[in-house]
């Protein structure tokens, strides 16, 4: 099964919009990620924030490291950001109430 993920954005500036409005298509060019697009929410709760789901294909994850345009693109995304969060799908239970 391949991990899905929701990832916590709090951003510095609104051009984190622009990092992030590229980010699924260059993972799903590279075949990091599923053909299912991901989804993303925009807040101004605690200041700017973005969360973004999506899901890994199996191995995705792991092979991001090795292409050197990721290690580039994830520079311009920490000096955009205050804080990135991430949830794989696997480390959290649901429960029905």
């Amino acid at each position: 099964m391949s991990p899905s993920v929701i990832c916590t954005y709090r951003v510095r500036e609104d051009r984190f919009r622009d990092l992030l409005g590229r980010h699924w298509g260059t993972l799903h060019t590279l075949g990091f990620v599923t053909d299912e697009e991901s989804l993303v929410f925009r807040g101004m709760d605690g200041g700017l924030t973005y969360v973004e789901i999506y899901t890994w294909v199996e191995g995705g994850f792991g092979r991001r490291t090795s292409i050197p345009a990721c290690s580039r693109y994830g520079r311009r995304w920490i000096r955009c950001s205050k804080t990135v969060m991430g949830i794989a799908s696997g480390s959290f239970r649901t429960s029905r109430g």
